[in-house]
C-alpha cells in the first residue's frame, strides 16, 4: 500500500482522461474476485470441519444451526461468482457497464467474504481464531479487502447515484 501525492496539474491530467475511474473500476473487479475465492475457500474448510468434527456422536454439519450457516455461505459465494462473471465480460466486451458492474460485483462480494468468514469462525469453534488454524488469515484479509477502494455502503450510494442520478440517497 502507498500514498500517492499529486499537484493539482497532474491530477486534472489523470482525471480529464478518466484513468482513475478506470484504475478505480479494475480494482474493484480485482478485489472482488479475491472476495469470491475467499468465500469459497472459507465455505469448503467449514464443510470439512463439520463432516469431521463430532458432538454428541455426530458430525456437526448434521445440526441446523451448522448447516444453515454453510448454507449462506454457499448463496453468498455463488451470488458473489455470477457478478464477478458479468462484471469481468464487462470489463472486457461492454466497457460502458464496467463501472457499474465492478461496484456491484465488489459491494456484495465484499459483504459476502466478510459474513461467510465471520460464520466459518463460529462453524469451527475456538479452532477458527487460533494461529494453528488459516481461517483467521481469511477473516482478516476478507474485513481489510472491504475497504479497500471503497466499502459496501460507499460502493451502493454510488451504484444508486449512477442508476438514479445525483441526489441524497441513504444506504445502509
Amino acid at each position: 500500500l502507498a500514498k500517492v501525492t499529486l499537484g493539482q496539474d497532474e491530477a486534472d491530467s489523470l482525471r480529464s482522461d478518466g484513468l482513475l475511474d478506470h484504475v478505480h473500476d479494475v480494482a474493484c473487479l480485482l478485489i472482488a474476485a479475491e472476495q469470491s475465492g475467499i468465500t469459497r475457500a472459507v465455505m469448503q474448510m467449514s464443510i470439512e470441519y463439520a463432516k469431521t468434527r463430532h458432538q454428541f456422536d455426530k458430525p456437526i454439519g448434521v445440526y441446523q444451526g451448522v448447516s444453515h450457516k454453510i448454507v449462506d455461505m454457499y448463496t453468498g459465494a455463488e451470488h458473489a461468482t455470477s457478478l464477478l462473471y458479468k462484471a469481468a465480460w464487462a470489463a472486457h466486451d461492454a466497457p460502458s457497464e464496467a463501472g457499474l458492474s465492478a461496484w456491484t460485483a465488489k459491494a456484495w462480494a465484499d459483504e459476502a467474504a466478510f459474513t461467510a468468514t465471520a460464520s466459518a469462525i463460529q462453524v469451527h469453534g475456538g479452532i477458527g481464531f487460533t494461529w494453528e488454524h488459516d481461517l483467521h488469515l481469511f477473516y482478516k484479509r476478507a474485513r481489510s479487502n472491504r475497504v479497500l477502494f471503497e466499502g459496501p455502503g460507499s460502493l451502493k450510494q454510488r451504484i444508486s447515484q449512477h442508476v438514479h442520478g445525483p441526489r441524497e440517497v441513504r444506504v445502509d
